[in-house]
């Protein structure tokens, strides 16, 4: 097991994630089927402007996503009593940290396309919030402006089809509807 209660407790845990991300990359490369045959390492080499990196991209890749991996399967968070105070840390076991390491270093690529995908889904649905939260303030400033003016500036002439004030109240309430239908839709 691996407390984390300082950040230097954090570089084991992305050591041992590294490699055994890297170990998951390997064997997904030698699961690869180069030239009809699988269990090959294919070594780097000038592939014309470019440099083809071989089996070392598929290791490379794989710790990549191992440490990413970290970051979507969170270590534990633990509070316990010591005596009269309570202290709060986290943990990660080391029994479960080198299966999904190793695991997601075999999906690579996928994996951080995957987790690509989901944090720009985060993001999107983020600034659908504080889209939301503008708009509710900038409406709430409007709706306290209007309540400072007169239901019936021009003295009863507009009463009969409803006061200019009413009816920006009404499309007030309505985009209020509109927002919040978008936002629970997003």
């Amino acid at each position: 097991m691996l407390e984390l209660r300082t950040a230097a407790d954090h570089i084991p845990l992305l050591l041992i994630a590294l490699v055994a991300g890297a170990f998951g990359g390997l064997i997904a490369d030698l699961m690869l089927v180069h030239d009809k045959e699988s269990g090959r390492f294919e070594l780097p080499q000038r592939a014309g402007r470019f440099f083809d990196l071989g089996t070392v991209a598929t290791i490379l890749v794989g710790a990549a996503a191992a440490i990413v991996a970290i970051y979507i399967f969170p270590p534990e968070t633990i509070t316990r009593e010591v005596g009269e105070t309570t202290e709060t840390f986290t943990r990660y076991e080391i029994w479960k940290l080198v299966p999904i390491s190793v695991l997601v270093g075999t999906a690579g690529g996928s994996f951080l396309a995957a987790a690509q995908s989901r944090a720009m889904a985060a993001a999107k649905e983020q600034q659908v919030r504080d889209l939301h939260s503008v708009a509710e303030q900038e409406l709430t400033e409007i709706e306290n402006a209007l309540e400072r003016v007169p239901a019936d500036p021009i003295g009863g002439v507009a009463a009969a089809a409803g006061s200019p004030r009413d009816d920006l109240i009404t499309r007030i309430e309505g985009s209020r509807r509109t927002i919040r239908a978008v936002a629970t839709r997003e």
